[in-house]
């Protein structure tokens, strides 16, 4: 389907900005179906939300007369989806005695009267001339003129000496009974914000009521963060939160600009929210694989600086028991050190750590291999058996999971924490 612009996004910037824009109200709205950028708006979530995004190299007001606004208020007013919100995002501020002022606490009704009251400061008006515009035709079907009249016209759009306009009108067969309301609508002016006038008077000649349903629906978050601000403020977010400062920041420009290249190429920019969540964790992934590997890699022969000796440990108690060497002990010691450490550090690179990873792999992946191997060697029912599953179980290859790497040591610590698991029902001992 080809793209349906409302504001030619010429610069790079501005379409990059647009997609981060798309990432930060996607982050923060508990659910959607889809996400559509490019699309009757920049970006659009479902019947929920439409925004249109507007960014600005350095300071800039938003006035009562900006185009920026009332361009975009035109758009709203034309489209046929009721959404249960509209919202300007403009990294523009309210000047003083702005209009905007105080927008979000004012009532629909209030909205209405202040834009009403917007004027336009005429230059001149030039009677001999028309300007036949897509904006006349949409007012003069406001004004009751009919559809085939306006089909009529539509070819027709351009600017002409009066004379022969009538001339036109009169070609096209246009009841002569209809000629003083299109010529009164397309008489030629020029004004200060010539076309914010042209949408303001589109807006005054819309049924009031339609217009009070819209602006009890639309916001302006003006003043907003512009591009490298926002990367800055996303990194803040979950989950880009678990990055490095460096690596936060290339995600977010790598993920607005796979989007911003998708939009400004063929078709439109559309994504469901399961695959926009993928998306997100596929970036964080490909961070954190390198950070996590760096982690384990740490890890992988590091020592304490004394062996701890873990007197009061379950599985220390239970490796005396089944008669384990010294040495062996101190090793289980210095693994059980090095992964309950590296635990450390992840869970602050992610919070949720414990939960969505360790616990599975633990749980999951390691303890129905001890629990199988130790059945089978329990069939042994010799005094040594216990010593002897032990063994074999240090010995199974380790595994990965997730952000786990395979890792002897890890494995081996983790064995020992199973087994300090009240939760879990595993012991060394075989009786």
């Amino acid at each position: 389907m080809a793209k349906e612009r409302n504001d030619n996004k010429d610069s790079d910037r501005g379409r990059f900005y647009q997609a981060l824009v798309a990432v930060k109200y996607a982050t923060e709205i508990s659910e959607f179906n889809t996400i559509i950028i490019e699309h009757q708006g920049d970006v659009t979530f479902d019947s929920i939300m439409q925004i249109e995004v507007k960014h600005h190299i350095g300071k800039n007001s938003l006035s009562d007369r900006d185009k920026e606004f009332w361009n975009t208020l035109y758009n709203w007013m034309l489209k046929p989806i009721v959404y249960e919100s509209y919202i300007l995002h403009t990294t523009s501020y309210f000047p003083k005695d702005s209009v905007f002022k105080n927008w979000p606490n004012l009532a629909p009704e209030e909205k209405y009267a202040r834009l009403i009251s917007v004027e336009f400061k005429i230059k001149s008006h030039d009677k001999e001339k028309i300007e036949l515009n897509k904006f006349n035709l949409d007012i003069l079907r406001l004004k009751g003129l009919s559809s085939d009249i306006i089909d009529l016209l539509t070819p027709e759009v351009n600017v002409y000496p009066k004379k022969e306009f009538i001339d036109k009108l009169n070609e096209l067969k246009i009841d002569i009974k209809h000629h003083s309301l299109i010529i009164e609508e397309c008489e030629s002016f020029s004004a200060e914000n010539i076309e914010s006038l042209t949408f303001s008077r589109y807006f005054k000649a819309v049924p009031k009521n339609d217009i009070i349903h819209l602006l009890s629906r639309l916001s302006i978050k003006e003043n907003q963060a512009n591009d490298i601000e926002l990367i800055s403020e996303l990194r803040g977010i979950q989950p880009f939160k678990l990055l490095k400062k460096s690596q936060a920041d290339d995600s977010l420009k790598a993920l607005g600009g796979e989007i911003s290249a998708k939009v400004h190429g063929p078709g439109r920019w559309e994504i469901k929210y399961s695959e926009f969540h993928q998306i997100l964790r596929d970036r964080i992934r490909l961070n954190l694989d390198s950070e996590y590997k760096s982690l384990f890699d740490k890890y992988e022969g590091k020592n304490p600086e004394t062996t701890p000796t873990y007197a009061d440990k379950k599985y220390t108690v239970e490796l005396q028991t089944i008669k384990c060497e010294p040495d062996e002990i101190n090793e289980a010691h210095v693994d059980y050190w090095r992964m309950t450490s590296l635990l450390c550090e992840a869970n602050e690179m992610n919070p949720l750590f414990n939960q969505e990873v360790f616990n599975i792999y633990k749980k999951d992946k390691l303890l129905p291999k001890l629990k199988n191997l130790k059945k089978i060697n329990s069939m042994e029912n010799s005094e040594g058996a216990s010593l002897y599953n032990y063994r074999k179980s240090k010995q199974l290859t380790p595994d990965g999971f997730k952000d786990i790497h395979p890792s002897n040591y890890f494995q081996h610590g983790t064995m020992q924490n199973i087994v300090e698991d009240d939760d879990i029902d595993f012991s060394w001992i075989i009786l």
